[in-house]
């Protein structure tokens, strides 16, 4: 990638590990204002990356003329991130905005998921079998979700509902870009998605069941940084 994204990206990685320390020192009960920089350096690595035909030689394709990507799928990789932002400083602050905060999370993974369904068009469109054995993969996912949803109830339910519907079809959108994109690409995004499941659930098994939060912000930041670099390494 180019000095300057290589640049963000290690500035995400000593932010990630300065935040992820400072939720420990807490007991878990807040991150610090460090977690509100971590979403735009990410997007800074995402837009810096378009401008280095590196992508290119590691997934092993040829290097065009103009290395910038012809669809607009970059931008809604950044609008998610930049949703993520906001995501995590409303969850920041907390009491009233934790509703808006998992919202602003809600509008992201719907911009990863477009995101997605971009580079798929842009492939030639999921193939059937594809398709069939992606749903297996829901069966347990779905299966796990179930006892999140069990233990609450009213708006509550209806927005964890919500959520849950739209970070299951985020990853299995990742999932359907199998053989669309280069493997590297695909297995970033997908691993990002499956650390993002994780560390969602794990928010609500802490925050609804009062299980141990240990955790979640490590596989947050481990998702969000292999979604960006596997969308950056498909564009």
């Amino acid at each position: 990638m180019s000095a300057l994204s290589l640049l963000a990206m290690a500035a995400y990685v000593i932010c990630s590990i300065l935040v992820c320390r400072h939720r420990r020192r807490t007991g878990g009960a807040r991150c610090g204002w460090g977690k509100s920089a971590l979403m735009p350096l990410l997007a800074l690595f995402v837009w810096a990356s378009l401008y280095s035909p590196l992508r290119f030689v590691l997934t092993g394709r040829k290097i065009p003329a103009n290395p910038l990507p012809e669809d607009a799928a970059y931008l809604f990789v950044i609008a998610g991130l930049l949703f993520g932002c906001l995501g995590d400083s409303l969850l920041e602050i907390g009491g009233k905005w934790y509703g808006p905060g998992a919202g602003a999370f809600l509008v992201g993974h719907l911009c990863y998921l477009h995101a997605a369904g971009i580079q798929i068009r842009a492939g030639g469109g999921v193939k059937a079998p594809m398709f069939l054995l992606a749903l297996f993969y829901l069966i347990p996912v779905v299966t796990a979700g179930r006892a999140l949803l069990a233990s609450v109830r009213g708006l509550i339910r209806i927005g964890m509902a919500a959520y849950m519907a739209a970070i299951l079809a985020m990853s299995f959108s990742m999932l359907l870009r199998f053989g669309l994109v280069p493997l590297p690409a695909f297995v970033c995004c997908f691993a990002g998605s499956i650390f993002f499941l994780v560390s969602d659930g794990w928010i609500g098994y802490h925050a609804f069941l009062g299980r141990d939060g240990n955790g979640i912000m490590e596989t947050y930041t481990i998702a969000q940084a292999l979604l960006a670099l596997g969308f950056v390494l498909a564009m």
